[in-house]
């Protein structure tokens, strides 16, 4: 076994602390292996160590990941989907991101209605400072539109991938699967839904067939979305056939809020998983 021991610059990152496992160049060493380990690091006389590959020894070391990009047109040069993320420079232990757009409500529909919207920014990158998730607005005098800047800090590798102060939210068109298989949350399509919905359509009332998919003739549905408008957190009965059902909807802000069911505690389901586990342990008795 021999040590070879080389320090040098670099503008590349390769790793904080970790090792890798090769075979040797030398074809005289058929059984051997290489054991290479490297540090890259970006302080004054920092590579005076010898890499082992242990890097909870020291934590100050370890690097934070961050999606980094910087986009002034439609947002898709910063899309999260198309990053990967990469080291921040030494110190930066939070993931950042900024969002800015103008904004319009148009409040001469007789119904709510998607605004006006155009992106300004998207900006995400490193920090060595936290700020709160806030959204901020600037009116521009003698119109209804507005300038919203939003903006957050999360620390764990690649958190920033999301808008801004903006909920991560189950979406799935209106359908039984969407009550029983929901997706799983992600960021909402635009910067300026805040809110996570839910809407359950023919909810049977008798909390004793509080399960079943079909009531009566009538379909259960559930959609989840995202939204600007706040759609509420009430139930209302048809006022069609006997009554047997009814439609509730929910408003939420946090990540992953609409799944389960509407108005309720009780989900629909944590009711599906209680079954399949009944049904697995009767087929394993």
């Amino acid at each position: 076994m021999r040590s070879i021991v080389s320090r040098s610059c670099t503008d590349t990152f390769v790793s904080a602390d970790e090792c890798f496992i090769s075979s040797t160049e030398d074809s005289t060493y058929t059984n051997e292996v290489e054991y290479t380990c490297i540090i890259t690091c970006d302080k004054d006389n920092c590579n005076t160590g010898i890499p082992d590959g242990l890097i909870s020894s020291n934590e100050a070391l370890q690097p934070r990941f961050c999606l980094q990009c910087s986009d002034t047109s439609d947002g898709s040069g910063c899309a999260s989907g198309s990053l990967s993320p990469s080291v921040c420079p030494s110190g930066q232990s939070y993931c950042t991101s900024t969002s800015q757009y103008y904004f319009s409500e148009r409040n001469d529909k007789s119904t709510p209605v998607e605004p006006d919207y155009r992106l300004i920014s998207i900006t995400r990158g490193c920090t060595n400072t936290e700020v709160s998730s806030t959204c901020s607005e600037q009116s521009l005098t003698g119109s209804s539109l507005i300038i919203v800047t939003c903006r957050e800090t999360c620390i764990s590798d690649g958190c920033n991938f999301r808008w801004p102060a903006r909920p991560l939210c189950s979406q799935c068109p209106s359908s039984l699967n969407c009550a029983a298989q929901p997706s799983q949350p992600e960021a909402c399509p635009f910067p300026y839904q805040r809110y996570c919905t839910a809407i359950d359509t023919n909810r049977p009332r008798d909390t004793s067939k509080f399960n079943q998919a079909q009531l009566y003739g009538y379909t259960r549905t559930v959609a989840r979305q995202c939204a600007y408008n706040s759609i509420g957190n009430t139930c209302v009965q048809n006022s069609y056939g006997d009554g047997s059902t009814e439609n509730c909807n929910k408003t939420c802000s946090t990540d992953g809020c609409n799944l389960g069911n509407t108005a309720t505690i009780e989900t629909f389901l944590s009711f599906l998983i209680s079954t399949m586990v009944l049904v697995t342990a009767a087929i394993f008795a």
